[in-house]
């Protein structure tokens, strides 16, 4: 599989605003998202900022960094320093990449920018009626019971996982981020 890596550009400065790494269509998701009422990548940040482009009857622009990347270590090695090259400050980004969506470290700011996007919002009647359904339902296997077997399966799958898919704690806060593997960081066990 081939990776690249990509910027969104906001088309009311010509900035981009987010900066990642995929392969085939990755880069249109987090409109798709938005456009079908949800949050691409749990990011608040970004949904609002794509929300506010699309408010304003724009489309987000598309920027490849580099594409035809045959190696997955590499393309996380650019977009990482495309992040740096930015400012994690100035993008809507959770991290500093590298990591893949599942494994964010939300710095202090990206908790400070993602608060006030939300503040002095409010949601239609419908909109809360929407937050509200889908919410309801048995979600993620919650209250049904596995067969041996597929507990067995599952196991195998996850044997030698070090990229956090899959592994209790692994959002962790700004503070413990940049703590060294030989100290004890403190994990959501969510």
């Amino acid at each position: 599989m081939k990776f690249y890596v990509y910027e969104l550009i906001d088309p009311r400065n010509n900035k981009p605003f987010y900066v990642g790494k995929g392969s085939k269509l990755r880069m249109y998701y987090h409109v798709h998202e938005v456009k079908r009422n949800r949050i691409p990548n749990g990011n608040i940040y970004l949904e609002q900022k794509i929300k506010e482009i699309l408010q304003d009857g724009l489309k987000i622009k598309y920027n490849i960094i580099q594409d035809n990347i045959a190696n997955e270590k590499k393309s996380f090695e650019l977009e990482r320093k495309r992040i740096s090259k930015i400012g994690i400050g100035n993008l809507c980004n959770c991290n500093r990449g590298g990591y893949g969506g599942y494994n964010l470290y939300v710095t202090d700011e990206t908790r400070k920018k993602m608060s006030e996007s939300l503040k002095g919002k409010i949601f239609s009647e419908e909109h809360k009626r929407k937050l509200s359904e889908a919410k309801k339902g048995n979600k993620n296997m919650l209250g049904k019971i596995r067969s041996e077997e597929s507990k067995r399966k599952i196991s195998e799958s996850q044997m030698g996982n070090t990229n956090g898919r899959g592994n209790k704690g692994t959002i962790k806060s700004a503070s413990n981020a940049d703590t060294p593997k030989s100290s004890s960081p403190n994990l959501s066990t969510g």
